[in-house]
């Protein structure tokens, strides 16, 4: 089962601590810079507890301590040139098979920038031998989860097959001196009006979420990090639901309609003005110099892996009836949920039906009993997305 932790803005202030000194135990294994169309975006630097000056090395240390912080060097960088950049990368250092299991990560990570990111703004991945990933925005702890392999995921595009360029795998493994990175690593720091903005988002988000009645951070403000199991599921294919105990499930409805409540519209309009007064609006000419090609590659696969995040967040949801456990009823239900780009739940209606009356009820209150899900990336098109859920009901 995998843990997600998210930090209250309670909290906040006692997590400012950010990689401004060497962590104990940890070397600097190398330094380097990203650079597109000769604009310089960040420079990415990676600790370790020994130096590894191959890929195999690194890979080779999983279970150790791992870190990698990237320190923003541009002027500005929008979020969706931040999208577009980590998804080319992402996906051409990695397997199909890794994005489908860690689509939540994918995800999460592509939403990490809801506001332009500027010169000296940090992202800090802290990996600890037992697993346990943290995520400091800006010096600030922003969520923790204990899956290895995401963070692999994003250090493949380091030291991938296809890494930003040669000389970056090369001085990120420390193989090359790159004496110019590394001051310019080391000039790069975080302005301290900038960890407020952080705060201030979190805080906002966290009132959200408790005048929701849930008490947690919703998915959609840390970019989709939930509570959720490892296994991986495709969004185009079908969970057998078998049960492992008997468990009643309360009825719902054909079609579900999401009614919020006042307080929380005014809440929701109250964190949105927040974070119109710190987030710049988008250049229009920012991005015009990126291949209209790879953008709709990059729309189909974001849409493919999003819809396989909605999916599992909602099997995780699913349980048999117990009355047709005893009865061995089986079925297969397909339920089509619409979310608007915040990640909440417009709809919900039933589009394909199982024979029997109570799978049709299970499958409806699945959909029902998720609080939250992540928010659209920023690269993926539209006001409203529809993903149509299958959820198939089996016995042993």
């Amino acid at each position: 089962m995998r843990i997600i932790t998210i930090v209250f803005f309670s909290q906040l202030m006692s997590f400012m601590a950010v990689a401004e000194t060497l962590p104990e135990g940890m070397v600097l294994n190398g330094v380097a810079e990203f650079k597109e169309l000769n604009r310089s975006y960040f420079v990415g630097a990676l600790y370790l507890e020994e130096p590894a000056n191959t890929a195999e090395a690194v890979q080779a240390l999983a279970s150790t301590r791992r870190m990698m912080e990237i320190r923003v060097t541009a002027k500005r960088w929008s979020p969706r040139r931040f999208s577009s950049q980590w998804t080319q990368l992402i996906v051409a250092n990695n397997e199909e098979a890794m994005l489908n299991r860690y689509s939540d990560e994918f995800i999460a990570f592509n939403n990490m920038a809801r506001f332009s990111l500027k010169r000296g703004d940090t992202l800090l991945f802290d990996q600890s031998p037992d697993g346990k990933i943290v995520i400091h925005v800006n010096g600030v702890k922003t969520a923790s989860y204990d899956r290895i392999g995401s963070f692999d995921m994003l250090l493949n595009t380091w030291i991938g097959k296809r890494p930003p360029s040669t000389e970056f795998k090369q001085s990120i493994l420390g193989a090359v001196d790159n004496a110019g990175a590394l001051s310019l690593y080391e000039a790069t720091t975080v302005q301290p009006e900038r960890r407020d903005i952080v705060v201030q988002w979190m805080g906002a988000m966290q009132q959200l979420a408790m005048a929701a009645g849930s008490g947690e951070v919703p998915a959609a403000s840390l970019g989709g990090l939930a509570n959720a199991t490892t296994e991986a599921v495709d969004a185009a294919s079908t969970l057998e639901i078998v049960p492992d105990k008997i468990e009643s499930t309360k009825p719902a409805s054909q079609s579900i309609v999401v009614e919020e409540k006042e307080v929380v519209a005014e809440l929701v309009e109250e964190s949105v003005a927040v974070e119109e007064e710190l987030v710049d609006d988008l250049e229009l000419g920012d991005d015009f110099d990126i291949d209209p090609e790879i953008i709709q590659q990059q729309h189909d696969m974001m849409l493919k892996l999003y819809r396989s995040s909605i999916v599992k967040q909602t099997l995780r949801k699913v349980q048999y009836p117990s009355r047709a456990i005893k009865r061995g009823l089986e079925g297969l239900v397909v339920v089509e949920v619409r979310l608007d780009r915040f990640g909440k739940r417009l709809s919900a209606e039933r589009v394909q039906s199982a024979k029997y009356s109570l799978l049709n009820k299970a499958a409806m209150a699945a959909v029902s009993s998720v609080e939250s899900y992540p928010a659209a990336p920023i690269a993926l098109k539209g006001d409203v997305i529809s993903v149509k859920v299958p959820i198939r009901f089996a016995l042993n």
